[in-house]
């Protein structure tokens, strides 16, 4: 279920603790769904025209994000919290204590929409 507009997803995508993915060019395959339950850790990216709801199934996740005067502010978040980065913020998260979160995006994906740092993983 869509948190913000009660709406079914359509196609749910779960990323897990493996390393076989990393470096096979799957981002725009993952991010293209309307909901992805991730177990792992993302590069830096942004979105410029849509928001990131994150929301902790269990664990303890930190969504790092980068402030305009170019700080990086970590915000921990444990079973249940949510978080929510802008249109435009640069941000990655790490995921803690073998937990798990659902990303869910506030509006269709658009491949052109995603500015990623690198692909496959953290940095």
């Amino acid at each position: 279920m869509n948190f913000l507009t009660n709406e079914k997803p359509k196609t749910v995508c779960i990323v897990g603790h493996g390393l076989s993915p990393v470096g096979k060019g799957l981002g725009s395959f993952v991010d293209g769904h309307d909901i992805v339950i991730r177990m792992t850790e993302c590069s830096w990216h942004r979105h410029q025209t849509k928001y990131n709801l994150f929301v902790v199934l269990w664990g303890k996740i930190g969504i790092v994000t980068e402030q305009l005067d170019g700080r990086q502010v970590e915000t921990i978040l444990t079973q249940g919290e949510c978080f929510t980065t802008m249109p435009g913020q640069k941000h990655k998260f790490i995921v803690y204590e073998n937990g798990a979160m659902i990303e869910e995006m506030y509006v269709e994906y658009s491949e052109a929409d995603i500015q990623r740092d690198n692909q496959g993983g953290p940095s």
